[in-house]
């Protein structure tokens, strides 16, 4: 006969929040490849140097958001 495994209210709000939390990685992940690829065009098509700064100080902020969502 097969057990049926209980879970606590606190297991189930865990459970959310961590499935949010990488949902919330995901969506990082992919904006950054985004940006990413925008610094690319930029400095393939003579982006100025302000606009490719722009595009990294994006780059490193989504990085940091990473990182936070990985230590959380």
């Amino acid at each position: 006969m097969a057990q049926i495994t209980w879970k606590s209210k606190a297991e189930l709000e865990a459970e959310v929040a961590e499935r949010q939390r990488q949902a919330q990685i995901a969506e990082l992940e992919r904006m950054l490849g985004e940006r990413i690829q925008a610094k690319i065009r930029l400095e393939a098509t003579g982006g100025t140097p302000e606009e490719v700064a722009e595009v990294q100080d994006e780059i490193n902020a989504i990085l940091e958001a990473i990182r936070n969502a990985n230590t959380a």
